[in-house]
């Protein structure tokens, strides 16, 4: 079993050979370290060894551990939108907007507060994105997949646009905002799990 020690060492290597995206360069390292562990001798020693046989090899396999890396995102993505906390907040938010147009203020209002939110929800996972790639210099390869699919996939399909009944309106929102909720988790946790892994 190598030691936390070994591990970021073989992280920062990498980091340092051109493998920027965390995600990806996680799964190497991963990768790397199950092919060391089990050596005898000096770590250091089989490392250098490793590198000088496999580098180049390592380096084009890049797509598949981007792969790797994605198919861990989105099955921790679709296990918490298994989750009931998904549905309950997603249940929560169309009975409030529900109750507040028929109640509290005009369809037009309560329909122009759900835009709102639906913009300002996306903006702090936007947020976050910058904190980790401006002040902790490390950025998601996934990450940046969901949200170029999702920027594009608003901008192209305008579903808003196409619903002209204000519950089934009030439901999309009310799913889509929850969505980002869940995305804004679902990375945090990716980061934690990931943390634990490598960083002690």
């Amino acid at each position: 079993m190598l030691t936390k020690e070994q591990i970021q060492f073989t992280d920062r290597y990498l980091e340092q050979s051109g493998i920027k995206y965390m995600d990806i360069r996680h799964e190497m390292t991963d990768y790397v370290i199950s092919a060391l562990e089990n050596k005898e001798g000096n770590f250091y020693e089989n490392f250098s060894l490793y590198m000088v046989q496999h580098k180049q090899e390592l380096m084009q396999s890049n797509r598949s551990f981007r792969n790797l890396a994605l198919r861990l995102a989105l099955g921790i993505l679709k296990s918490n939108v298994l989750k009931p906390a998904f549905w309950v907040i997603a249940l929560i938010i169309f009975c409030i907007a529900s109750v507040a147009k028929q109640y509290i203020g005009t369809e037009r209002e309560v329909m122009d507060n759900l835009e709102m939110a639906g913009m300002i929800v996306p903006l702090l996972l936007n947020l976050y994105f910058i904190h980790y790639w401006m002040f902790k210099k490390e950025v998601h390869s996934v990450l940046m997949k969901l949200l170029l699919f999702m920027y594009f996939g608003a901008f192209i399909f305008r579903i808003p646009g196409l619903i002209h009944n204000t519950n089934f309106l009030i439901g999309y929102y009310s799913l889509y905002i929850s969505f980002y909720l869940l995305l804004i988790q679902s990375i945090w946790q990716l980061n934690r799990q990931y943390k634990l892994a490598y960083n002690g």
